[in-house]
């Protein structure tokens, strides 16, 4: 068989490559740089000759030199940028000179590239010769680029299952590459966030990281009962483990702290009325279990003791018992309206002694303010009290908001410990990331250096900080390109979890620039910061098993992808003594064949093992999954590895699986992927057999990565993962085929053509249990879509996802009513194209949309959209 294998990693169909740009350029919004260049004028001018995708390389073509310079200093960060987000992973950019009269795409991808023809560009925009990687040997042929030939399959290629199928699809690795960069959300979730009060970042040194998760916890844990954000005046219950998780210690710590009188400035706990229930009957564990501990929020956001006092001071300092209202009025109507600077002290001073021991009520703002006037909040004016309410939303804006994902919280924070947890955390809210116009701003300058960062952390020893986040003089490039994932590493970790802090911090935080005052002390520095979360190495282990399988799988027959999938149903129904054996013994099976044929594994490659070994697998596989007639479970031959001869010890073993034992299923996918490309069968029942011994396998990783719905969750991926419309996801329509759409004014429209909502689409919008609540209530798709209108208009500025709840449940068919509730019933393509239009114009054309919506900002739209199961990216005034 031919050498294809380089071959495979090129791409270079022109639809394709021309979807990619599209795809790019509408990521990058015209802005000039302080010399008059557009980033986006100068990316226009270039052209996408080819995409190695084993490497995440992207070529680009200048027409001259003048232009490649200019793409250099001026455009490369935009386009190294816009790739990143649209891929999801870390990409190379590479620049040449390529006249199509004179070059060849041979001629690049098969000889090195010459100095005069490619420089990198240093800060200075001096250049640099580097040495050429577009070495690839690509075996295309002698057509040049934008031949639409693709290169003819290897003989003996089409007897790999699903490539001499009609019904395999047949893509190229880029398109396979757009659809996979999913793959990281099964883990990471991305849309899953909790939103905490921005002030409460001040209360991290009173309270210490520590506690500010367990009140971050109590937040997300009052939005799961209640279904809205945190109030004073309900209560709600929440397990000890799930409040645990979300802090990010363990149970028993979780409760320990729980009764310390910092907290007790937030919550308390609240016993149950004499004759309320306390115990539930579990009918399906067949257990009897306490119900979960009811808490009560004493305050959302108080201020902190040194605020307060500060506040009071501001206040008594303007005299405002003389003239409240003419000195709140100027305060927040006036010429120089008060910032939340003019009045809390930047950073914080020292903690007040004793100050646990305070009065929680009267460090409330609106207390502080009427204290200040001497009046009681009752005897206030309405005026006054207007007057007030504006003081408190100038220096507590309610959308001040603090973003943290749920896959940080859950995963990262127990790996990085509290304090760098928190500190990555506050170097994050000083970032900036517009996902419309690709505007990101990572980089912070903190110019009180490791003091300041101490402080902000309630920290004494500032030596602590400098440890985590070392300044580039004392930086180790070691810590930074250490492979967590590798078996040798996840051995140390599963040992202790703070075996690799520093490696962690600097997967997150980097310092690239420092001053040093006279003592050698760091007293600035500045601070490149990571704003999305990478993949814990557990996690990126899985994955880099997995990503060869999935390959594999989306390439085969659609009949066969259903069997693989079905076998999800038939594992999740089998007791556990059945998964655990199947999981030992083909772990021992995959053992003995690893030895007898000296296989090497290589986790995340695409190597296929040779043909004698995957047969030898598959026969196992299926004596191991053979079903007895008319019975639901699998039994073994008696000669394949009965119970008493599975070691305990087995790394695949279910139940026992630890970091270390991934190298289990780093073996085991590695034989289920060669299984997948090898099958020549095309009996859906072998697809079957392995999806059973897959699903066995991750049922026991549900453990090790703290996600019961692991399983779900990739069967999900690979269920919604859509082959068919990956060509809307890269916009690859060409100018040709606009001229053939009938559309007189050349205009292609890319937004989705929808004949109906889907309610349980939008309802994902909501936690489980909110969403079948709101089913079970019969709430209709046009009351969802009125409360989503309603918050999205300029009346409904300040309000969010918990204020439809709480209308669905009292209105579930009429939601916000009125002109909402009319506007809703509109065709969802009318709605689609009415929400562009204001896009383009910044008005509805409409009467009755203007009514109703007023003027939202840009924002507002792009999130109705979202809410509504559209990808906002693809709106927005992006015609050429």
């Amino acid at each position: 068989m031919a050498d294809t294998t380089s071959a495979s990693n090129i791409v270079t169909d022109p639809h394709t490559l021309l979807g990619v740009t599209r795809t790019v350029l509408e990521r990058l919004s015209p802005r000039p740089d302080p010399l008059g260049l557009d980033a986006r004028q100068i990316i226009e001018q270039l052209r996408l000759l080819f995409i190695d995708s084993r490497r995440g390389l992207f070529v680009f073509g200048a027409p001259d030199e003048s232009i490649l310079i200019q793409s250099n200093l001026h455009a490369r960060a935009a386009l190294e940028r816009a790739l990143e987000e649209v891929f999801e992973e870390k990409i190379q950019v590479e620049l040449v000179v390529f006249n199509e009269s004179g070059s060849s795409l041979a001629a690049l991808t098969d000889e090195p590239i010459e100095a005069s023809q490619y420089f990198a560009f240093g800060e200075v925009g001096q250049p640099v010769e580097i040495s050429p990687v577009v070495r690839a040997k690509a075996n295309l042929g002698p057509g040049k680029l934008g031949d639409e030939e693709i290169p003819a399959k290897a003989e003996g290629e089409a007897k790999y299952l699903g490539m001499g199928s009609p019904e395999a699809p047949d893509l190229n690795k880029i398109q396979l590459g757009l659809i996979q960069s999913n793959l990281r959300s099964v883990f990471t979730s991305p849309k899953r966030i909790v939103v905490v009060p921005g002030y409460l970042l001040r209360w991290i040194p009173y309270l210490g990281p520590l506690r500010t998760s367990i009140v971050v916890a109590c937040f997300q844990a009052f939005y799961r009962s209640r279904g809205t954000t945190a109030r004073t005046d309900l209560t709600f219950e929440a397990p000890g483990p799930f409040l645990a998780a979300m802090a990010g210690i363990a149970e028993s710590s979780f409760w320990r702290h729980l009764d310390d009188p910092e907290l007790g400035w937030f919550l308390k706990k609240v016993p149950y009325k004499p004759g309320e229930r306390r115990w539930i009957h579990d009918n399906q564990a067949g257990l009897t279990k306490k119900l979960p501990t009811r808490f009560l929020f004493r305050s959302i956001s108080p201020l902190t003791p040194g605020d307060a006092e500060a506040l009071y001071a501001y206040l008594m300092d303007l005299n405002i018992q003389e003239n409240p209202v003419g000195v709140l009025t100027e305060l927040v109507r006036g010429e120089y309206r008060v910032e939340p600077r003019d009045v809390f002290p930047f950073p914080a001073p020292p903690l007040p002694k004793g100050w646990q021991n305070g009065d929680p009520d009267g460090c409330l703002i609106h207390n502080i303010i009427y204290s200040a006037i001497g009046i009681d909040a009752k005897a206030a004016s309405k005026e006054l009290a207007g007057l007030v309410d504006e003081l408190v939303e100038r220096l507590l804006p309610a959308n001040d908001q603090v973003h943290i994902s749920w896959y940080y919280l859950l995963h990262w924070l127990p790996l990085l410990g509290h304090g760098p947890g928190w500190a990555t955390i506050l170097l994050r809210d000083r970032c900036y990331y517009n996902r419309q116009t690709g505007e990101l701003r990572d980089k912070v300058n903190v110019r009180g250096g490791y003091q300041e960062l101490a402080i902000a952390l309630g920290l004494q020893r500032t030596k602590t900080v400098r440890e985590w986040f070392p300044a580039p003089h004392a930086q180790n490039d070691g810590v930074e390109s250490i492979e967590l994932s590798s078996q040798e590493a996840l051995a140390k970790i599963s040992h202790s979890k703070r075996s690799f802090v520093m490696e962690y911090a600097a997967r997150f935080v980097k310092i690239i620039e420092a001053e040093v005052d006279g003592r050698r002390q760091v007293s600035a520095f500045r601070a490149q910061v990571k704003l999305f979360d990478p993949l814990t190495p557990a996690h990126e282990a899985i994955y880099n098993a997995l990503f060869p399988l999935v390959q594999r799988y989306f390439r085969l027959p659609q009949a066969q992808r259903t069997a693989f999938l079905n076998a999800l149903d038939e594992i999740s129904t089998a007791d556990e003594d059945t998964i655990k054996r199947i999981v030992q013994e083909t772990g021992k099976a995959v053992e003995e064949i690893i030895q007898k044929y000296g296989i090497s594994i290589q986790p995340g490659s695409s190597w296929t093992p040779e043909d004698a070994a995957i047969v030898d697998f598959l026969g196992t596989v299926e004596r191991i999954t053979k079903v007895e007639s008319g019975a639901n479970q699998w039994s073994a031959y008696d000669d394949l590895g009965a119970n008493e001869k599975i070691t305990s010890v087995d790394p695949g073993a279910f139940g026992s699986i630890t970091m270390s034992g991934l190298g289990g299923f780093d073996r085991i996918a590695t034989l289920l992927s060669g299984a997948l490309e090898k099958i020549e069968n095309a009996d859906p029942g072998a697809f079957e057999r392995i999806g059973l011994v897959f699903w066995a396998h991750m049922r026991g990783l549900k453990h090790l990565v703290l996600n019961n719905h692991l399983c779900e969750s990739l069967k999900e991926y690979f269920q919604n993962t859509d082959l068919d419309n990956t060509e809307n996801l890269t916009s690859t329509t060409t100018s040709e085929d606009k001229e053939d759409s009938g559309n007189e004014d050349g205009v292609v429209e890319v937004y989705p053509k929808i004949k109906n909502w889907d309610l349980n689409k939008i309802l994902d919008n909501f936690s489980p249990h909110i969403k079948r609540d709101l089913l079970e209530k019969g709430a209709t798709v046009e009351a969802l879509i009125s409360c989503l209108f309603y918050i999205t208009s300029s009346k409904g500025d300040n309000l969010g996802l918990g204020y439809v709840v709480e209308k669905l449940k009292a209105r579930p068919q009429v939601g916000q009513g009125g002109i909402y509730h009319r506007l809703a019933e509109d065709e969802p393509e009318e709605i689609i194209a009415r929400l562009q239009s204001y896009l383009e114009n910044r008005s509805f054309q409409n009467r009755d949309w203007r009514v109703a919506m007023g003027t939202p900002s840009t924002e507002k739209i792009l999130e109705l959209l979202e809410h509504l199961g559209l990808d906002s990216s693809k709106f927005g005034n992006r015609w050429d």
